[in-house]
């Protein structure tokens, strides 16, 4: 599901999205999956307002950013906490979603290349390649909002979105609203392929590996698909 959502055309819903009761489903789904070891907490501020966007995306977002974390915790106690509030920067308004965790962290090199989705970094001992990230990288940057993050070895992580308010943007019950809302953020970017293109893709996990291959012929690319770097 993460590698079709890194790249295939998506239908977007566009609208007026209040988010504290958006976050707030969220959560209930979430408290449910935690880890027992984990303690998970939230503090949603009840007037952060309204965003531009799709629902199902921002919550698709923050659910996989807290279930990066819920992983990395899974079988050592730790927590996890999501706050949302409203935010002023510069003269602009934002709603700022932050997603915080004690899990083990990530030096300066694996911060830089976060949102590759697939450049494996080391949390601990193992590799991890966060697919999940990328997806939400996408999101944040389709709703024209900004993602940060902090985090060090044994120190936690520590993410912090902020998304554009839609105060003043449009009235709430404005008639022409929907062909507004629309033109209002920019289409996905198309993701066909130019005649001739041939793409090499390497993957270890054969099912992976396959719906990666399917994927991007559906597209149009020739694929040459492997499931080993030496493979010739």
């Amino acid at each position: 599901q993460q590698v079709l959502a890194i790249s295939r055309r998506r239908d977007r819903l566009i609208e007026i999205v209040p988010l504290a009761s958006t976050l707030r489903s969220s959560r209930e789904l979430l408290a449910r999956s935690a880890p027992a070891s984990v303690e998970f907490s939230t503090e949603i501020a009840p007037d952060i307002g309204e965003v531009l966007g799709d629902a199902d995306s921002i919550q698709q977002a923050v659910t996989n950013l807290v279930a990066r974390a819920f992983e990395l915790l899974r079988g050592r106690a730790g927590k996890v906490r999501i706050e949302a509030s409203a935010h002023l920067r510069g003269n602009k308004r934002y709603a700022r979603i932050v997603v915080q965790d004690d899990a083990p962290g990530l030096d300066a090199d694996a911060r830089a290349r976060l949102f590759e989705p697939y450049s494996p970094h080391r949390i601990g001992a193992a590799p991890v390649a966060d697919l999940g990230l990328s997806v939400v990288h996408r999101i944040v940057s389709e709703h024209e909002g900004i993602i940060t993050v902090q985090s060090e070895p044994k120190r936690g992580t520590r993410f912090e979105i902020l998304l554009p308010s839609a105060v003043g943007l449009l009235p709430r019950d404005e008639p022409q609203r929907a062909a507004a809302v629309d033109a209002a953020l920019p289409p996905a970017a198309s993701t066909d392929a130019r005649p001739g293109e041939v793409v090499l893709v390497v993957d270890d996990d054969p099912t992976v590996l396959a719906v990666e291959r399917q994927l991007l012929e559906s597209i149009g690319y020739t694929v040459i698909a492997c499931g080993d770097p030496f493979d010739r």
